[in-house]
């Protein structure tokens, strides 16, 4: 199965990754790339020195009923798949960072095994309406900005049962054009029409952010996060939320874990469609193929991650030291 296959490969990524990582990776704090692009439901457990005396079979057992608690018939065949791709490539590497490694594989499982609620609702377009949509859309992305407004506006204004897409679509183009109060009116017209937009919320969660209201972005993060977990990111929006400001490092570092898994993912999927790696036909064409441009920017995306991660990992140590000094001071004056 491909399951499988894309399991192995991240392991082995992931392990390389690991030993090959120079000492002084993210050693700045890398604020200035951590731009906008959110807290997990299940908790994953983090292999730190406190783990040493654990054997790595205890620790991968936990993580799969973490991950997988729920006894169904989904949830089982992903836990027997990954356990069985982790006791035969994965263990065979005995330190802790192998052990990681498989922790942000079955993180990203978990998250792609959830249901994509955007998806089961989302409403299908009149196929002149689709045309019409795909010509803005290409408008729009050769830079044509009142040509495409005045075409979306056209569309908005004439056709019946719009999808909440239209209206994302909408309030981009409204944000190209300096026009941030009527992008935010099209993006909150989308999430009325699917409340399951992520797109949608994601783009309210950045305005939100940018006017300094970082609960209610806080919350359309969640919103999105929810609306389809597979999206990866809504966890770098959330993380930097979390990390730059509000100053919730652990939350941050849960999340660039989870952006950083997804991406890792979707570049295994990637690698195996392009150099085959046994998958079928069928397997092969149920992911779309990058182009050469967009799989540099998503390795791009995947080293930065690597810094943000190993950054927080850092401060969240650092203060995890400073609260337990102060703790035995607090001991030792009493």
């Amino acid at each position: 199965m491909i399951y499988k296959r894309i399991l192995i490969l991240l392991i082995l990524a992931g392990l390389g990754a690991c030993s090959s990582l120079p000492s002084s990776l993210g050693e700045t704090n890398d604020k200035s790339a951590r731009g906008d692009a959110s807290e997990q439901d299940e908790a994953v457990p983090v292999l730190t020195d406190k783990n040493a005396g654990e054997s790595q079979g205890s620790i991968l057992q936990r993580m799969l009923q973490t991950l997988f608690p729920d006894d169904t018939a989904k949830n089982s065949a992903a836990k027997t798949a990954a356990q069985e791709t982790i006791s035969g490539t994965a263990m065979q590497n005995r330190t802790g960072e192998g052990a990681q490694s498989a922790a942000d594989i079955l993180l990203a499982q978990s998250l792609l095994s959830k249901t994509d609620l955007f998806k089961a609702s989302k409403r299908t377009l009149h196929p002149s309406t689709k045309v019409r949509v795909a010509e803005v859309i290409s408008q729009f992305k050769r830079g044509e900005l009142a040509q495409s407004e005045r075409d979306i506006s056209q569309i908005l204004s004439r056709e019946l049962n719009l999808s909440s897409s239209v209206y994302v679509l909408a309030g981009d183009i409204a944000l190209a054009n300096n026009k941030p109060d009527e992008a935010t009116e099209h993006y909150m017209q989308a999430l009325k029409i699917n409340g399951y937009s992520a797109k949608a919320a994601n783009r309210l969660g950045m305005q939100m952010r940018e006017q300094g209201k970082f609960h209610e972005a806080q919350a359309y993060y969640t919103q999105a996060i929810t609306a389809q977990p597979g999206m990866p990111y809504s966890y770098r929006n959330r993380a930097v939320l979390f990390d730059l400001y509000m100053n919730h490092k652990a939350k941050a570092l849960q999340d660039y874990r989870a952006y950083s898994a997804l991406l890792n993912y979707a570049l295994a999927v990637q690698e195996d469609n392009g150099f085959g790696n046994g998958a079928s036909a069928a397997e092969a064409s149920s992911a779309p193929v990058l182009s050469e441009q967009e799989t540099k920017a998503l390795k791009s995306n995947i080293s930065l991650a690597k810094r943000w991660v190993a950054d927080l990992e850092r401060q969240v140590d650092a203060l995890a030291s400073v609260q337990n000094s102060k703790a035995v001071d607090e001991v030792s004056t009493q």
